[in-house]
């Protein structure tokens, strides 16, 4: 090998060298950007946002039979204590309704009949087990302990469990018409070890004029403790509690009404409901 190739392979060797070596550190400066992006702290806008979505997300889930709300009334709630049929309720309506299976028609003879001679013309939605669990999953903590029991998905149709599936038939189910208005309004939270407590305040408004049951606002989830007349609401905001007036609303009364704490936790990147509890 003469001079000439020497150098030549020499020259090859060096040009090798150095592009093995940007390689790594284009994949190690890669690999720790991506640590960093993965491991940031949110900043104060982000889990403002954060907080606000994940209170919309509990604020007007409803129990199908009371029409009471599910994570916000009287009695504290958590993962242990929140009834099993509202969290595959809650699962179901999370759920893209292209994912279940539906055939037949609603029609008035199908409701009540036996599930086990169900005819084929009738309605009949059908649920992927699966589909359920990954939105619990998604929703509330891995803790929860889930019970697959036959639930309601509307006043007109109960769902059944078998073969890792859920069945669900024409059924006429009771429901509450309530006579009064819940306002539950996001306040604030609190952000620490991967734990976001957001606050909340909730009134209920009555304007039914009627001889039954007196008008007026609410500081409880079931309109039953009374702390003032309609007067505001009618005159300064027309009767109206959408958007900002809702706010309004809380907060001209926001020293007589229920306040709420409803905790959430991070599981793999996801903040996830683990209780609701009242605080005021």
């Amino acid at each position: 090998m003469n001079m000439e190739e020497q150098h030549n392979n020499l020259l090859s060797f060096a040009i090798a060298i150095v592009v093995v070596l940007v390689c790594v550190f284009f994949l190690s400066y890669s690999f720790q950007m991506k640590n960093i992006n993965i491991n940031k702290s949110l900043n104060k806008s982000d889990l403002n946002k954060l907080a606000q979505e994940k209170f919309n997300s509990i604020s007007n889930k409803r129990d199908l039979a009371t029409n009471e709300l599910i994570f916000f009334n009287e009695n504290n709630i958590d993962i242990n204590t929140i009834s099993k049929e509202n969290v595959l309720y809650i699962a179901y309506t999370l759920i893209s309704k292209e994912d279940t299976i539906k055939s037949g028609e609603v029609l008035d003879e199908c409701f009540g009949l036996d599930k086990d001679n169900y005819p084929e013309k009738c309605y009949l939605e059908i649920i992927d087990k699966n589909l359920l669990d990954e939105q619990i999953r998604n929703y509330f903590s891995s803790n929860i302990n889930v019970s697959y029991n036959q639930f309601n998905i509307s006043a007109n149709q109960t769902c059944y469990f078998k073969d890792n599936i859920y069945n669900c038939y024409l059924n006429r189910n009771d429901v509450t018409i309530n006579d009064y208005r819940v306002v539950n309004v996001f306040d604030s939270y609190e952000y620490n070890d991967n734990k976001l407590e957001v606050y909340s305040y909730l009134l209920t408004v009555r304007d039914i004029n009627s001889k039954l049951k007196e008008d007026g606002i609410f500081s409880d989830s079931k309109a039953t403790k009374l702390i003032d007349n309609l007067d505001y609401y009618t005159n300064t905001l027309n009767k109206q509690i959408a958007g900002d007036n809702a706010k309004k609303l809380v907060d001209h009364y926001k020293d007589d009404i229920s306040k709420y704490k409803s905790t959430f936790v991070k599981e793999n990147d996801n903040y996830v409901w683990l209780s609701t509890e009242k605080v005021k």
